[in-house]
């Protein structure tokens, strides 16, 4: 079944308009490390110095959920499909090559490392307007990984899980701990 997904994802919803979109949020370099940190700047100007110490727990956060991901990546080896079953993905030039991020693919980190920001904004934010397209970005980066072949869709369902699981229980373990915070909180959330 996870072979028959990825590869309907990957062949079926091929066009240059997901060729173009796709490529643009798997990258790191001109998606997910900006959208970060304009995330994190936007709090800061947004909410000074409260805003500042939110944006550095995103970052955080994020870290520690790439960390976690490689350390289980190194412990399970568990291959991606563009190093299993190369000759039967549809290809797309983006630069990268086959498996040029590894091998290894359990969990996928670019799943792990949004889906931890969006359950952690969620939980602190709480704001519809923002909780929807932070999970649509998360989706979108996820979905992504299994377009190219880079992710198997179980690969990509255990990222996501993980990353849930992570955001969601560094949000409340720093909820009662840190008092800006609960300053913070009443000006992300509505009326």
């Amino acid at each position: 079944m996870d072979n028959a997904l990825l590869l309907w994802i990957n062949h079926d919803w091929a066009s240059p308009l997901s060729d173009f979109l796709f490529e643009w949020v798997t990258s790191k370099r001109w998606f997910g490390i900006p959208v970060l940190v304009m995330g994190a700047a936007y709090f800061a100007i947004r909410y000074r110095w409260d805003g500042a110490k939110l944006g550095l727990a995103l970052l955080m956060v994020v870290g520690s959920a790439d960390f976690l991901g490689g350390t289980i990546k190194d412990t399970v080896q568990s291959p991606r499909p563009c190093a299993e079953i190369y000759d039967q993905l549809r290809h797309v030039d983006t630069g990268y090559g086959p498996c040029a991020q590894g091998t290894t693919g359990m969990p996928s980190n670019h799943a792990l490392n949004f889906f931890a920001a969006f359950a952690f904004l969620a939980v602190i934010v709480r704001r519809k307007s923002w909780v929807i397209p932070m999970l649509a970005v998360a989706m979108a980066v996820s979905l992504s990984r299994i377009y190219f072949g880079l992710h198997y869709p179980s690969q990509v369902l255990a990222g996501t899980t993980l990353g849930l699981l992570w955001g969601a229980a560094v949000a409340h373990w720093i909820l009662p701990r840190f008092a800006f915070f609960n300053r913070l909180r009443p000006k992300l959330t509505p009326h």
